[in-house]
């Protein structure tokens, strides 16, 4: 099966090659039909868009895993580096659990890589759409929250959505990291520290700074508090 996608029509082919080959199926669809919620062409679109965001859930598990077999590692040997569970490592390596920060950057040291180049993924989509039940998750250390993952693994850019509930924050301490971030606020309130700084921002403010800074995110109220998050380089 072959897509191409156009400003005017979107061509489905079985053939490998764009183009009409004799005796061979081709559909071309109208980008009107884009705007029919049945329509061929959107039914297509988001079968792609499915197939691509489920792949991307395992995006870091294969890289995990890639990483270890590179240096003759058995999960055991793993594990006893990382401090980690042989379940934990193997369930993470599969796509069936979502590790923590903590547990990235406890891995990402075992294999002296930056953490941003875990989630690096050659495949990534120039156009990259998610919805709400299909997005990887990353866990917060300590398992405070979820954090959901907005973007694709480019390795320029982390965007991240969140809602923490009433008193937990991101971490039990300031973490510092090298990139710039930003931190906008769609309900709640959410206390952002920096540093000795404290900075309590409103739903529609942002606040952005150098996170070379130790910081953390904390709900310190009694209703929960939506939030994206921005990361660049993405070096969480």
């Amino acid at each position: 099966m072959f897509i191409i996608l156009g400003p005017d029509f979107l061509v489905i082919s079985e053939n490998a090659r764009a183009g009409r080959v004799p005796g061979r199926p081709q559909l071309m669809v109208q980008q009107g039909d884009f705007r029919q919620p049945n329509s061929i062409a959107l039914k297509f679109v988001n079968l792609y868009r499915t197939c691509y965001n489920e792949r991307a859930h395992n995006v870091l598990g294969d890289r995990l895993k890639a990483l270890r077999l590179e240096r003759g590692m058995t999960l055991k040997q793993l594990a006893e580096l990382s401090g980690l569970s042989v379940g934990m490592l193997s369930q993470i390596e599969n796509g069936t659990a979502d590790p923590s920060l903590g547990s990235l950057r406890k891995l990402a040291g075992v294999f002296e890589a930056a953490i941003s180049s875990l989630f690096t993924d050659p495949d990534a989509p120039l156009i990259h759409v998610t919805s709400p039940d299909q997005r990887p998750t990353l866990g917060t250390t300590g398992g405070e929250f979820v954090y959901e993952r907005l973007t694709p693994g480019r390795g320029d850019l982390e965007m991240l959505t969140a809602i923490i509930p009433p008193g937990r924050a991101s971490s039990a301490k300031l973490w510092a990291h090298p990139s710039t971030e930003c931190a906008y606020v769609i309900s709640g309130e959410l206390l952002v520290e920096i540093g000795d700084a404290e900075y309590t921002l409103g739903a529609g403010q942002s606040i952005t700074f150098d996170s070379r800074q130790a910081h953390r995110y904390v709900n310190a109220t009694d209703a929960e508090t939506s939030i994206v998050i921005a990361v660049t380089p993405p070096m969480p």
